[in-house]
């Protein structure tokens, strides 16, 4: 696909954390566990703590985890045997070689290098919406897993419906005095050059019901941020950064709440694609700490082995 600029400057990204002074010092507290920050992606972690408890043998692989392999990181703590890869080893290798991470490769999402089923579990946290082709790379993680491919990224609200009542309203205000919008706010982007692809549970459902899988979780998650949370400590610190921490919890906590209510839709979706059935420890576990687990109908047209539903 000549002239086609698949990953837009990522890499020029990572360059930045390793050579500019700015962005360096953030790089690095993405290795600190004690800040605002590490508390923010470790909330979202951890939502999958019932599918780890449940299954501590399995092994598995983070895709887009290229800042120093923090979701590959966050397994091993927990015990699981996890391979880290990105589209750049710059901080994956540092952080091998410092043993904040075990094994790490160099990988395009869209075509993985591992053979079927070659980890239990495929993680892949907030890089979905950069992906070029993201489905294809969906694609390639479900090949690769034996059990489930999870994600975790910015959910789409188009169709949330007080969302899309203002947003036809607004777009008939417009007509009716001859004005039209230049950009489309259904749609963004990032400033690195990517599209940003939010993450839809119909869509996660059609991609399982076309491949004839039927088991799928879910889990809505609220996020928040200020500039300087990576350099926030949880505990102590100046007045200043206490009430920056205080900020950003009050925040998240209004977030749920109005999401608990019905009036707002969570900024976050994460989702298990199972190709195997969930035992039912896995699902009272999921189900305990606001999962929810479905079983999608079956096509009456096709018969399905027992062992793919």
């Amino acid at each position: 696909m000549a002239g086609f600029d698949k990953y837009d400057n990522h890499d020029n990204e990572w360059v930045k954390c390793l050579e500019d002074p700015e962005r360096k010092a953030v790089a690095a507290s993405w290795l600190r566990d004690d800040t605002v920050d590490a508390w923010r992606h470790r909330r979202m972690r951890e939502t999958l703590l019932p599918l780890i408890k449940a299954d501590q043998l399995a092994t598995c692989l983070t895709v887009g985890d290229g800042r120093y392999g923090t979701d590959a990181h966050f397994f091993l703590e927990q015990g699981i045997d996890c391979h880290a890869s990105d589209m750049t080893s710059r901080l994956l290798g540092i952080a091998h070689n410092s043993g904040y991470i075990r094994e790490y490769s160099l990988q395009n999402a869209e075509s993985l290098t591992f053979k079927d089923g070659t980890f239990d579990y495929v993680y892949c946290k907030e890089s979905f919406h950069h992906f070029p082709r993201p489905w294809l790379a969906v694609y390639e993680m479900f090949r690769v897993a034996r059990k489930a491919v999870i994600l975790l990224e910015p959910a789409d609200n188009t169709c949330f419906p007080p969302r899309a009542c203002a947003r036809m309203l607004k777009d008939l205000g417009r007509r009716l005095i001859g004005r039209t919008s230049r950009n489309d706010e259904r749609h963004d982007f990032e400033p690195v050059g990517n599209y940003i692809y939010s993450l839809s549970l119909s869509e996660c459902e059609k991609f399982l019901l076309g491949m004839h899988y039927r088991w799928i979780a879910s889990i809505g998650l609220n996020d928040y941020y200020e500039e300087g949370v990576e350099f926030c400590p949880l505990s102590g610190g100046s007045s200043v950064q206490r009430a920056l921490k205080e900020r950003v919890q009050r925040e998240i906590d209004r977030r749920d709440k109005r999401c608990q209510k019905g009036l707002s839709p969570y900024s976050l979706l994460s989702a298990i694609l199972f190709k195997t059935e969930p035992s039912e420890q896995v699902v009272a576990g999921l189900g305990a700490s606001g999962w929810l687990t479905r079983q999608l109908p079956a096509n009456p047209y096709r018969d399905i082995a027992e062992s793919r539903v």
